[in-house]
């Protein structure tokens, strides 16, 4: 809704109420302030401290959320401020309340970041390692319980609290994740994670990097957030501290579910993709107290990222902490990331690549692109998705994929983004993103599928410039969100890409079908290509093949 639906509530500035025998009844109007300040936060758990007084308390904090290096929260009238976990944590400490639980209805927050910068001021903490969506807690169930059990343990509410999130959710086919933790357990997570990141930087000084990037970007993601779940990044690089970093992690998740293969209750930051902004994470984690021991892993494995991109990235991102010794031990200082032709290899009636073993190890993705010929000048670009298959020799056959991503029986033009197998159960699921307008705005649908859903299920979607590439927050779709799917048609002479709604058509966000069928090209003439990443950040593409 686009206005208030409580006469009672005023645009633009912050007011506090009291519900009084079922009103609202307001006690101060604030005026125009940032909700998202150290002040604010301690201004809000002091005043109801001390005009609402109780033998135990929780602290509820819904909005966007992000854990490091992002932050926690929104605030429409101040859109550049925000509270970095190091923050809550100096907001709690000002305020001076102790609590039984902190609940964190917001993304991401479940992460070591956010636990360390309030272990010492809650026995427990509620989060979610993933997004989640704005239907929110159960409040009524949680408040009701509390009512019929006087004396329910805080850790008895929390489990109530994460157990009917994720019954809520699933009964509206969403998927998710929600931890209880355990805060006093913490520290030991952190002493048992700082041990563990000094076996992967004696690794990385002693040429482990491809080892552990690669193991890293096999570990499944969170949005963009750049945290990893502990377990499964001990699972993927083990080293000797594996197992002590593992017990420590399930000593402190009390109880967690989770829809994510890769989900086991608690994440951290650990940097991959988005580099640039590790400056504003190592800034967040010094105030938290991390020591020089863990600081100096980061600071590694980032130079050495940073120094395979390009000296340009360098000079942009980093900072006095970049570390030219190990970085230009891997790698010359004007080595730079490139786009390269990728060789292919004609056998029997069909192309191959053929990559050695050595290859194979630093290969992190291969992609496969699919154009359909509209005519003369426009392609319609279908999308990429992590496909290939292999011939009898072990290559890699060039081919079109048997079956794509429909949206009510028309064919969307989708984009891969995330595929997670689990090496000892075998167990899969892959993320993706289907072009659209919602409402119309710019927009990418967000899909998954696991073996649960292998029709795909759509889980929200994200505001995106088809342009710019940049991303907003993720949301979740209402029922009568009107949606458009969008194609990408290419200008084959000027390389210019025009977004259209093909069919002319939209959709209500309730009466969407997701499938995954078989596609015809019969009739069209269709061009596939493949790109292979490695893990120095080089791309490699091949020839375009007509079919």
């Amino acid at each position: 809704s686009y206005y208030w639906q409580r006469e009672e509530m005023d645009d633009g500035k912050v007011q506090r109420f009291e519900v009084k025998d079922g009103k609202l009844v307001e006690l101060e109007a604030l005026g125009k302030m940032s909700m998202l300040t150290v002040d604010a936060l301690a201004d809000f758990i002091t005043f109801a401290a001390k005009n609402y007084p109780a033998d135990k308390y929780t602290l509820f904090m819904w909005d966007h959320g992000g854990g490091t290096p992002i932050y926690y929260g929104y605030d429409e009238l101040f859109p550049y401020d925000q509270l970095y976990d190091v923050e809550i944590g100096s907001a709690l400490e000002k305020a001076g309340v102790s609590f039984e639980s902190i609940i964190f209805d917001a993304c991401n927050m479940c992460t070591l970041e956010v636990a360390m910068a309030i272990k010492d001021y809650a026995k427990y903490m509620v989060a979610a390692e993933s997004y989640t969506w704005d239907i929110g807690m159960s409040y009524d169930v949680w408040l009701n319980y509390l009512d019929d059990n006087r004396n329910a343990s805080a850790l008895e509410s929390c489990e109530l609290l994460v157990t009917e999130y994720m019954e809520s959710i699933a009964k509206r086919d969403l998927i998710g994740s929600m931890s209880l933790i355990n805060l006093s357990k913490i520290q030991n997570v952190y002493d048992a994670y700082e041990d563990y990141l000094v076996s992967v930087y004696n690794d990385l000084k002693n040429d482990g990097y491809a080892e552990y990037i690669k193991a890293r970007s096999a570990c499944g993601e969170y949005g963009g957030t750049e945290s990893v779940d502990l377990i499964t990044l001990a699972t993927a690089y083990h080293t000797d501290m594996s197992t002590e970093l593992m017990n420590a992690v399930v000593n402190a998740v009390y109880y967690t579910d989770s829809d994510f293969l890769y989900g086991h209750g608690l994440a951290a930051y650990s940097p991959y993709a988005i580099v640039e902004k590790y400056d504003i994470a190592r800034s967040n984690m010094e105030d938290l107290g991390y020591t020089s021991e863990v600081l100096e892993c980061y600071d590694a494995f980032v130079s050495i990222n940073m120094a395979y991109t390009g000296q340009d990235f360098v000079d942009d991102y980093a900072g006095a902490w970049f570390d030219s010794d190990i970085a230009y031990s891997y790698v010359e200082a004007d080595t730079e990331a490139g786009e390269y032709y990728l060789e292919t290899t004609e056998k029997d009636g069909y192309y191959a690549i053929c990559l050695s073993e050595d290859d194979w190890n630093i290969v992190s993705t291969v992609e496969a692109g699919v154009i359909v010929v509209l005519d003369d000048e426009n392609g319609l670009l279908l999308g990429q998705d992590y496909y290939y298959v292999y011939d009898e020799e072990g290559d890699i056959a060039i081919d079109l994929p048997d079956y794509w991503v429909r949206v009510n029986g028309t064919i969307a033009s989708y984009v891969c983004t995330d595929i997670y197998e689990d090496v000892n159960t075998g167990e899969w699921s892959q993320s993706g993103l289907i072009y659209a307008r919602c409402n119309g705005q710019e927009a990418m649908l967000i899909v998954y599928y696991d073996e649960d859903y292998p029709q795909g299920t759509l889980v929200g979607y994200m505001p995106y410039d088809f342009v710019t590439e940049e991303y907003g927050q993720v949301q979740q779709l209402r029922d009568d969100d009107v949606i458009e799917l969008i194609s990408p048609i290419m200008n084959t002479n000027t390389g210019k890409i025009a977004y259209e709604n093909v069919t002319g058509e939209s959709i209500l966000a309730s009466d969407i079908e997701l499938t995954y069928e078989s596609i015809v090209y019969e009739g069209y003439e269709v061009i596939a290509y493949y790109v292979v990443y490695d893990i120095y950040g080089n791309t490699y593409t091949t020839d375009d093949f007509y079919f």
